[in-house]
Parts: structure tokens; sequence; C-alpha cells
């Protein structure tokens, strides 16, 4: 019998792989978290006390830093379908290339290999290390010069944030919790990181930082010897030049190897090494810490802040906030054993939802997880019913510039089936629309605002991938439409009993439009948008108990 031939270009997102190799690719993808987790704590251990291991690459499980667990699901779909496929597979890896040809006989399998940005950037990887590391310094150099150094107090609370525009601040981490400590009395102080790369942008949040005395950088606390500390990781990584042990029967190292050797995520790791350095300068100064919250996705910045935090103050209490839904997909939220027994995780994992509680153990049965306030969507308890002026909206993820992009140009495409329909798009604070480089039409426009004022005058949402979009939108009111077929989206609305008139998960445009015309045409009453069962088991109500734990 001739075997079907089957081309598998696996550098595109999993909704554009060929039918009949998306569904097993998708059922194993769901079903080998664990086997992956538990493998990668096995290698995790040698180093378990190398601060270096766990902010590089392999060891995130963060799908947008590391590919290491889509190679392993690639590799067993190819050898459960290749009693009935052929395959011609194209990757922009090396490493993988090689480990294909080796595993799979070539009357199975051809492998190509794609010039991609990711491939081009491992031959001129000296020019991707020196624009980080003068990125990183010129930064460092800048706040030093521009922001006064504040006094720290001791005893202090610290709250870790992230500051991505000069008028939010920490309200898009941290929602109203500023005014709220007021009205309790209570003073917070926050530990800052600036994510902006335009120089403008970041001179002007700068200035903003410099009117208040609430916000720390810890650059002011640090000198140019730290700075030297994170930049020879670069050196000191080539103690992970080893040999590591096999997933079941496939022989990884190469790959974990080139992950670690030409990390796409530089900076986060210095990042992440300066974070540690904080503390230990705190330590050398005498200064006590009596409690940090943590901003707790269990990325290698905050691995360098609860390792430096646990090191130098054991006794202080140690708090990751997850103020965030649930997003399977993104392994790195739920952490591990290893990383449980080497204390780059928080001693407690604060969520904002009971039904987060048990899913967020799924890797590690020890974790010491508490109900906290749900600070982000504090207005879903307090909106009321208005009328749905934006009839479509695109909440575009963030996280990835190619998957938004994609997205957008999906939906530009489906709009022109609805004449008399304006579709928008929601843009993600991190990723404006002039970054995804697209031409947007005139039947399609972009609106700006929080995610509740937009979400409660909307009809129909849009949402995918890793956002409490997704689920905030149901909450909202709004009938929801995941854009792409995945095990992870359904797992999780039949986890929270979301009723299926809610939502759809679409497979292709054809589904979507189809699915936008039933829910422009269907009735919805006011006892169908009336989502309170959503409200009370997804997001808790922020009051004086649940703020207690933060504050």
């Amino acid at each position: 019998m001739i075997k079907k031939h089957l081309y598998w270009d696996i550098t595109l997102h999993f909704s554009e792989y060929p039918e009949p190799i998306k569904k097993q690719f998708n059922k194993i993808y769901f079903n080998k978290r664990k086997s992956f987790v538990f493998w990668l704590d096995r290698i995790s251990m040698n180093f378990q006390e190398d601060l270096d291991w766990w902010v590089s690459s392999p060891s995130s499980r963060n799908l947008y830093y590391s590919d290491l667990y889509k190679y392993i699901c690639v590799l067993k779909t190819l050898d459960k379908l290749k009693t009935k496929y052929s395959f011609s597979v194209i990757t922009d890896s090396q490493a993988f290339k090689k480990i294909l040809i080796k595993s799979f006989n070539s009357n199975i399998l051809k492998v190509k290999i794609k010039l991609s940005k990711k491939l081009i950037s491992k031959y001129f990887y000296f020019f991707y290390i020196i624009k980080n590391i003068l990125l990183f310094f010129l930064q460092y150099s800048l706040i030093k010069i521009i922001i006064k150094k504040n006094y720290i107090p001791n005893n202090i609370s610290l709250i870790d944030t992230f500051i991505i525009d000069k008028k939010n601040k920490e309200k898009f981490y941290y929602g109203n919790l500023k005014n709220l400590a007021i009205k309790q009395n209570k003073k917070v102080f926050f530990l800052t990181t600036i994510i902006e790369n335009n120089f403008i942008k970041f001179f002007n949040i700068l200035n903003s930082l410099n009117k208040s005395k609430d916000y720390f950088l810890k650059e002011n606390y640090l000198n140019y010897r730290d700075l030297f500390y994170c930049f020879l990781y670069l050196n000191r990584k080539k103690k992970f030049d080893i040999n590591y042990k096999k997933f079941e029967k496939f022989n990884l190292s190469s790959l974990i190897k080139e992950e670690i050797f030409y990390n796409r995520n530089l900076f986060s790791v210095f990042i992440g090494l300066s974070n540690y350095r904080f503390f230990k300068k705190m330590k050398l100064k005498s200064l006590n810490i009596k409690k940090f919250v943590n901003w707790f996705e269990n990325q290698p910045f905050d691995k360098g802040l609860n390792y430096g935090l646990r090191k130098f103050y054991p006794n202080a209490i140690s708090l990751g906030y997850q103020g965030f839904t649930d997003y399977p997909e993104y392994m790195n939220i739920y952490p591990s054993n290893a990383e449980f027994k080497s204390n780059v995780i928080p001693k407690k994992i604060v969520v904002c939802g009971e039904k987060y509680i048990n899913l967020r153990k799924e890797f590690c049965k020890k974790l010491n997880i508490i109900n906290g306030p749900a600070l982000r969507a504090e207005n879903v308890h307090k909106f009321s019913e208005k009328k749905r002026i934006y009839k479509v909206v695109i909440f575009l993820e963030g996280a990835s510039k190619k998957m938004d992009r994609d997205i957008v140009l999906k939906f530009i495409d489906i709009s022109k089936s609805f004449i008399d329909t304006k579709f928008y798009i929601k843009t993600h604070p991190i990723l404006p629309i002039n970054k995804l480089e697209v031409n947007i039409p005139n039947n399609v426009k972009v609106i700006s605002g929080n995610f509740s004022s937009v979400a409660e005058k909307t009809l129909i949402a849009i949402s995918y991938g890793n956002t409490s979009a997704t689920l905030e939108s149901l909450a909202y009111g709004c009938n929801l439409i995941i854009p792409y077929n995945n095990y992870f989206d359904k797992k999780n609305l039949k986890n929270f009993g979301v009723n299926k008139d809610y939502f759809k998960v679409c497979s292709n445009k054809l589904d979507i439009i189809k699915t936008i015309k039933f829910f422009l045409n269907k009735k919805n009453s006011k006892k169908f948008r009336n989502r309170k069962k959503i409200k009370n088991i997804l997001f808790n109500k922020v009051n004086k108990k649940t703020l207690s734990v933060i504050l």
C-alpha cells in the first residue's frame, strides 16, 4: 500500500498544521505535559542550586522562549503516524534536523531547513549578544542618571511589578491596589522593572517615576560589578555543554544545548540575574525585608527574585501573586517539584479564584496555594448591563507578534463577509498595533481603553491563547469565539462548567463566519447575560478579607 505523503512545516502555529497531523499533535501536546515536566525535573535537579540553569531557556517551560516541548510532540506525532503516512518536515533548527534524520528511516521522512529569523540569528548570534548587552547597559545607566535614589525603609513590604507605560504604571498588573491600600491606611511600595525598548518611551517612564517615592528601581542599588556578573553568564553557561538524559527513546541533548547557547531571551536572563543581586545587596546593607509579593509567572526574572529573597531573607513572607486565569499551554505558571525544592518559587502562591487552586498543583502537590483578590478583574462584579455597541471585538493576546499578526490578517479577511458589521481590534498594551505591521481597512477599527470598559459593551469576543480575556469576556456577558481548535480551551471551559451556549471553538474560517452570523442573530436576554456563576468561581471579589492576603 502506498502511503499518503504529508508536508509539515513545524515552524507554523499548530492551527495551520495538516489536518491528520493536527489532530494527533494536539492530543499528544495535551497528554505529554506531565511526562515532559517530570523529565525536565530530573535534568534540573543536577543544577538544583545553580541560578544560571534556572534562568536559561530549557528549564523555563515557556512556549515563547523554548521549543523543546513542541519538538518532543513533533517526534511523538511522527512516531505515531509513521505507519500510515510519509512526511516532508520543514524546520528551522539544525539540531532538530539531525535528530529527525537519526530517529526515522529516510523512506518515511525527508527533512528540509527553512530560512527564518531564528536560523539567521544563530549565525549572527554575536551581534544579538552585543545588542542585548548594550541595551541592558544603556537602560541601567539611564536609570542611574535620571532616577533619584529613594530611601528604602527598614522592615519594608515590597510588591514586584512591571511598568509598560507612564500613565497606568502598576495598574495593568494590580488594578486599583494602590488606592485600595490607602483606604485601609496601608502603604505599598513597588519594586519596578520597566518593559520598554523604545528609548523615548523609556525616558518618559523614568521621568514619571521621579515624581513618586513609592517605586524602587533595583538598578539604583546595583553597581557595574553586578552588571558584569550578569554578562558573565555568557561564559558560565559553558558548564551546560554536557549530555542529558533521554526523553523516552529520544536523545535531545543537542536541542537543549542549542537553546542554551543560542538563547532567544537573553535580556530576561540578565534581568533574572540582576534581580538576584538586588536582594544580595539589600542583605549586605543590613536592610530587612518583611514581605515580598512577586507577580508570579515563573519566568527567569521571577526565579532570580525568589531565589535571592529565599536565600538572603529566609524568614521573609514570600508570596507569588497570580492575578490571572488558567492557561494550560503556558506550563511555566504551574510550578514543578524541582522548582519547589530549589527555592526558585515563592513560599506561597496566591490565586484569584477558588477553581485555580488544584489546577496550579498539577505538577507539584506540595505547593502552598491560597485564595486572594482578583485585582485586575475587580469590575467584573460591578458592571451593569449596557448596550453592546461593539458587535465583534478581537482581543489580541500580546505574547507573540507573529500570532497576533496572523489573527488580525485572518479576521480582516473574515470581515469581508460582513458588509454591515464593523470589526474592532483591542490590542494588548505590551504589543501595540503598529508593531504588527498590518494595514487596517476601513471596516476594521482599533479601539483603546481598559479591558472591562470594552468587554461590557461587546457582543462577540474573539479571544485565544494565554490571556485572561477568554474567561473574563464570558464573565462580562460576551459571546465567545475561540478562533482555532485545541484541547486546552475545551478542557478549561468544561472544567469550569461554562454553558456551551456561551462559546464556540472554531477550527477554520468558514466555521468562524457561521458562528459570528449565529451570535449576531441570536437574541441575548438579560437572563442569558447573567454570568454570576462564572464570576464567583473564577474571580474573587476585592474586599478587606481578600486584600489582607496581599497587603
